[in-house]
């Protein structure tokens, strides 16, 4: 019975410090994607967005692509990325985490489904600025 209890509280101390971990994780991609395109409506939908902090992040994400033209909506409710409005951003932004995880994206092999689907562009970013936080 005691061993089953230490096994449980080594478990129940591991999730606590996997959880505290996920959420540093989680505030530093936040604060990387504040500092670079806050001011452009990322912080705003941030503040207002009900949704669980990963999901937010994403949808904030990918706000700021259409608020800037780089996601553009087809009438049939499909969203791409503009490769070259991409590209020109990531080379605005390319001092930052943000344009430098854009980059990678834009440069990663066999990219063009990113461009055909919004939601990998931005599920890309969101890596490629999780890869820098420690």
């Amino acid at each position: 019975m005691q061993k089953y209890l230490y096994c449980l509280l080594f478990a129940a101390l591991f999730t606590v410090g996997e959880f505290s971990s996920n959420e540093r994780k989680i505030n530093c991609i936040d604060s990387k994607l504040k500092a670079d395109i806050g001011n452009e409506g990322y912080t705003q939908c941030h503040s207002r967005n009900q949704a669980l902090p990963i999901p937010k992040i994403k949808q904030c994400v990918t706000d700021w692509l259409k608020s800037k033209n780089i996601v553009i909506t087809a009438n049939n409710g499909q969203m791409t990325v503009d490769a070259t409005a991409f590209a020109t951003k990531a080379n605005e932004l390319r001092e930052k985490p943000t344009g430098r995880a854009m980059e990678a994206c834009k440069n990663r092999e066999n990219n063009d489904r990113m461009y055909q689907e919004a939601a990998r562009a931005t599920q890309c970013i969101f890596e490629e600025v999780r890869k820098t936080c420690r």
